[in-house]
């Protein structure tokens, strides 16, 4: 199946997903490394050379979790908006082959390290540990968080504290950040339920076994909409913005990022984004001066 078709099949197949992640509300803290003062915060121009002629020869391997519409795999491709956005970027750079990796959410890291993946396009969110561990892109998105709940919110939940008020369950993903922000946002340990990916959260909520969960408003808002969930389930957005995301690399993938980086940026400048925008519906606050948000910036404010 061509990649034109992969990418309209998407907007009517939600996988199965095994990795989303969860904001509800602020960041926990985390302190800064040295590291990022120093070899990360010049790591650009310290380049090793070989990554990106590697990728041209070869392809590059795109890491991606079942999580519509960040990303998904379909006909054995990586389709969505962060695929879709780093493909648009990597051929503007010579690289014309892309092997779509699937991989649950905690297995995206480890698999750069390890050089079973060239690139991280599940919509990882930029913060200081995670900047330890591998390379970052500038931001493609600035996320607003959002909560999901019955239809008619019958416990009246307008934020993660009423939430917390009212003693409800909360499903969270494992592995993602939202289980450390859960506690940290007053849920207490007995009313946090782990699941594997954002859409078991939403058939928790419909089946009774958690009240609320949450991401991003890009993906619950999607996957609320489709015919699954929209006559049983309520998005509830939130103000919140605490992270931007972008596309990772391995550590060692410098020439790789500094080069990305560049054309990105030129990318965004020349409008070549909108239309992966405009596909996946993509609020205009998530976009809002994403050309000025750098990976720096985020990586030393954002825990």
């Amino acid at each position: 199946m061509t990649e034109d078709r992969a990418n309209s099949t998407f907007e009517q197949t939600v996988t199965r997903g095994r990795a989303l992640r969860i904001g509800l509300g602020a960041a926990v803290a985390a302190v800064a490394s040295p590291r990022l003062v120093g070899a990360y915060a010049s790591s650009a121009s310290s380049t090793s050379g070989g990554t990106l002629a590697r990728l041209r020869a070869h392809g590059a391997k795109l890491g991606v979790t079942a999580g519509p519409p960040t990303c998904n795999v379909v006909n054995g491709q990586a389709v969505g908006i962060f695929p879709d956005i780093t493909k648009l970027v990597l051929r503007r750079l010579g690289v014309t082959k892309f092997i779509a990796v699937e991989s649950d959410f905690n297995g995206i890291i480890p698999g750069l390290q390890a050089g079973r993946l060239d690139v991280a396009d599940a919509g990882l969110y930029i913060k200081q540990s995670r900047c330890n561990a591998i390379l970052f892109s500038h931001p493609f998105l600035r996320y607003n968080d959002s909560l999901v709940v019955k239809k008619g919110n019958p416990y009246h939940i307008t934020g993660t504290a009423s939430a917390v008020k009212a003693g409800v369950k909360v499903g969270v993903i494992g592995g993602s950040v939202g289980v450390q922000n859960a506690e940290a946002q007053g849920f207490s340990e007995s009313n946090i339920v782990q699941f594997p990916d954002l859409q078991s959260i939403f058939d928790g909520i419909k089946a009774g076994r958690v009240d609320v969960g949450g991401s991003d408003l890009i993906a619950c808002g999607y996957l609320v909409g489709l015919p699954t969930y929209k006559d049983s389930l309520q998005l509830v957005p939130l103000t919140s913005s605490p992270y931007s995301s972008g596309a990772g690399f391995n550590v060692n993938a410098t020439d790789l990022q500094a080069a990305f980086d560049r054309e990105l940026r030129k990318a965004q400048a020349d409008g070549s984004l909108k239309p992966i925008f405009a596909k996946y519906h993509v609020p205009a606050a998530a976009t809002k001066a994403i050309e000025k948000m750098t990976w720096q910036h985020a990586c030393r404010t954002t825990g």
